[in-house]
């Protein structure tokens, strides 16, 4: 399953920070990485080529401070941008990323910073 492969994918890379699905658990005061799958839609035509699938995924970057979750941002960036390839040994390939918005965002509630992006990802099973 897709989801599970940036799961393992992100949480085997070195970000410096650990990675949530969905939602940050409130034992948390650490940087961490959330993240969500937005939508999935076949494309049956994608660069000539068929039976590809187009996820939206949505992180968000954690910090206690903004420049954490900058630094956090760029570091996801650097890792996710220009990716081609397996997410993880046997698992779901990934043709392109595409990253669709990016902006910053703060808590008040929780007091913290974070550094929200959209990235699509074009890929098959």
């Amino acid at each position: 399953m897709f989801v599970k492969d940036i799961y393992t994918n992100l949480a085997t890379a070195s970000l410096g920070a650990k990675v949530y699905p969905i939602i940050v658990p409130e034992d948390v005061s650490e940087d961490c990485i959330v993240y969500a799958l937005e939508s999935t839609e076949f494309n049956t035509d994608f660069n000539n080529e068929t039976n590809f699938y187009q996820a939206n995924v949505s992180f968000i970057c954690v910090s206690k401070t903004a420049l954490g979750s900058i630094n956090l941002g760029q570091t996801l960036e650097n890792h996710l941008k220009n990716f081609s390839g397996e997410l993880v040994s046997g698992g779901s390939y990934v043709q392109s990323t595409d990253f669709q918005d990016i902006a910053t965002i703060y808590d008040d509630q929780a007091k913290v910073f974070g550094l929200s992006m959209s990235v699509q990802f074009t890929y098959n099973k």
